[in-house]
């Protein structure tokens, strides 16, 4: 009560939380508005101090992202990758790699304009949010996007977190956009082809992204019908879209033998249901290699789907000369495996799933971490500790004391407890679905359910995955902390006539 009252008091003192337009700040003849302003102090002051206070962050996955790139940047090889990997990525890594002769500013310069893409993320959610919520509540998750501990983190972090972050703001950008043109019944052939171009980007950076514009679409269609203008739209949107990734369906399929843009499926469904439900194995399996694979994974304790697949990897790749079949023939035979496990117990799955749902929304955030450095000072890092490449070294000592010390109590000053923003998320997401903006409203609902639905479906509750969409709960978070404060005042209201 005491957040909402406090939101409401600026509200009504007529300041730039309120409902009204927000006011342009009195310099630079009056063209600059407040909210630019706010947002890049409020993003800028925070990554300047990771500048000086953190380094670059690895975690296993990045060491294949690098690997990658550096194939591409000495090579000009597009193709060697894993399997389960896009390009956009590695391709971004390159660039830096090759500017800076693979030497350690590489990967302080990836990370520095990770922080950039940040910010302009940040920038991004704003426009895309005001044309679904006040302008208050607009202006006040955008801030707490570019202060989200996690968002900070995974900008450290070589990965693709921040480059897809931004993708998906451009994105939901052009789709707020072309609702509020529908709703004029104006149909832009010109944002349906910009939706397109994003849509085929984004996929290309993380492949989570590629049944979202069919989705988007699909919602389009349902609430404001088929026209032959929209049609025709439509239709140029899929049809850019397809084009945007058949060149790398096409490497695909020439090198590695698939139709896609990757081939993770196999992998990740074994993570999830060995390790994350810890599923009982079958009595009986047609791949018996694998089934005792893992029961001695399983007896030797820690992480069984990599086990598993190292092992694999080994017996497979006597018979492939091509370590990409190897790569792709494992991940058939873990999905096939872990199928078989599935309907072995299909009565554990669903339970399992609405509990995983449940943990991305409450979980804490695990994946922060914090090593022990000189003088005890902590420095940012992963839980893989030592992880190092030639770009990036851990070492950490050449980090002034004061700035680590700071970064440290950064982290520790934004956590916020994530029951509480749920607990607001929920009225917020109650009071969404009548009043103006509500078809924006709604979309972004359904993103959120997309990419957490898939990662409870496909994989583990782990934070990271919800990360892509911590934006759009923030904004539901603070319209519901704005409906409650209006109820407080209306009530409080109606006690004082009495």
């Amino acid at each position: 009560m005491a957040a909402s009252w406090y939101f409401n008091t600026l509200s009504s003192s007529g300041t730039i939380f309120s409902d009204k337009k927000i006011p342009s700040i009195a310099c630079f003849y009056n063209r600059i508005p407040t909210w630019v302003l706010i947002l890049l102090v409020v993003g800028a002051i925070p990554r300047i101090l990771l500048t000086f206070g953190a380094l670059p962050v690895l975690w296993p996955d990045s060491l294949t992202y690098l690997k990658s790139a550096t194939l591409m940047a000495a090579e000009g090889n597009f193709w060697m990758h894993e399997v389960y990997r896009t390009p956009l990525y590695p391709l971004f890594l390159a660039i830096f790699l090759k500017v800076f002769d693979f030497g350690e500013q590489a990967g302080d310069c990836v990370v520095f304009v990770q922080r950039l893409l940040g910010v302009g993320s940040g920038f991004i959610l704003f426009l895309a949010l005001r044309r679904a919520f006040p302008h208050k509540v607009a202006l006040w998750s955008a801030v707490l996007f570019l202060l989200s501990p996690l968002q900070l983190y995974y900008e450290s972090v070589i990965q693709t977190e921040a480059q897809f972050i931004f993708l998906l703001m451009l994105f939901l950008w052009i789709v707020a956009r072309i609702v509020s043109e529908l709703k004029r019944a104006e149909v832009s052939r010109l944002s349906f082809v910009l939706l397109g171009v994003i849509a085929a980007i984004m996929s290309l950076s993380r492949p989570i992204g590629q049944l979202l514009l069919v989705l988007v679409l699909g919602c389009l269609l349902a609430r404001f019908g088929l026209s032959k203008r929209m049609f025709s739209a439509v239709g140029i949107a899929l049809i850019i879209f397809f084009v945007g990734l058949f060149p790398w369906m096409r490497v695909n399929h020439k090198h590695y033998g698939f139709w896609g843009i990757s081939q993770d499926f196999g992998i990740n469904l074994f993570h999830r249901i060995l390790d994350v439900d810890q599923t009982p194995l079958p009595k009986e399996s047609s791949d018996l290699f694998v089934r005792a694979a893992t029961e001695r994974a399983k007896l030797r304790g820690g992480t069984t789907y990599f086990r598993v697949y190292f092992n694999l990897i080994k017996e497979v790749r006597a018979s492939h000369t091509k370590k990409q079949l190897t790569q792709l023939t494992v991940d058939k035979r873990m999905g096939g495996f872990a199928k078989e496990v599935l309907l072995s117990h299909p009565y554990l799955f669903i339970p399992n799933t609405v509990n995983n749902f449940w943990r991305l929304f409450v979980a804490p955030r695990r994946s922060i971490h914090f090593c022990g450095g000189r003088n005890n000072i902590p420095y940012l890092c992963s839980n893989h500790d030592g992880l190092q490449t030639l770009v990036v070294r851990a070492d950490p000592d050449r980090l002034p004391e004061w700035a680590r010390r700071w970064v440290h109590r950064l982290f520790r000053f934004l956590s916020l407890p994530e029951v509480f923003l749920m607990a607001f998320g929920i009225v917020g997401v109650g009071r969404s679905i009548t009043g103006q903006g509500w078809e924006h409203r709604l979309l972004y609902l359904i993103v959120i359910i997309y990419f957490t639905g898939l990662a409870a479906l496909l994989n583990c509750p782990e934070d990271r995955f919800r990360l892509p969409i911590d934006g759009l709960i923030y904004a539901f978070s603070v319209y519901g902390v704005f409906i409650v404060g209006k109820w407080g005042y209306y009530i409080r209201w109606r006690q004082l006539r009495v």
